[in-house]
């Protein structure tokens, strides 16, 4: 890998090097830690969404790992306000439509009701995957192109 030399006769240097790279980054967990799960529900912040600012309680790590713009915005060497206040505000967003989302970072699945319907729930997809899309999580975006294309 680009970045990482592998010393046999020192490994602990190597080890001290990804550590401090690891430990550097805000919403990551330490490998070596007993429980990595544990370390992905410390957290809670608050997501205001939409212009009527609904107010969503949810773990920062959970949502810095698996978006891009959530690690990015709340990571406090950029100096975001967000990451001092561990609050974000997305005024653009529909408060159901975030909903949604905060089930699949969580489960990791798209079973709900309101989206297991036939024709309707393709738009609430779209709207959807244009949220994951905006918020960068990928994973999301790939979970609702495999449920509509069945």
């Amino acid at each position: 890998m680009p970045g990482i030399t592998h010393d046999k006769n020192n490994n602990s240097s190597t080890q001290n090097a990804l550590t401090v790279t690891e430990n550097s980054y805000p919403c990551s967990y330490n490998r070596g830690s007993p429980s990595p799960t544990r370390s992905l529900f410390k957290t809670i912040m608050t997501v205001t969404v939409g212009p009527s600012e609904e107010p969503f309680l949810v773990h920062r790590e959970r949502f810095c790992a698996a978006s891009p713009f959530f690690a990015a915005a709340l990571n406090p060497s950029y100096n975001f306000r967000e990451s001092a206040s561990n609050a974000l505000a997305l005024p653009f967003a529909r408060p159901i439509d975030f909903e949604y989302l905060v089930q699949w970072v969580y489960t990791r699945t798209l079973d709900h009701e309101e989206l297991d319907c036939t024709h309707p729930a393709y738009f609430r997809l779209i709207r959807l995957w244009l949220l994951a899309d905006e918020l960068q999580v990928e994973g999301c975006k790939n979970a609702i192109v495999d449920m509509m294309a069945k």
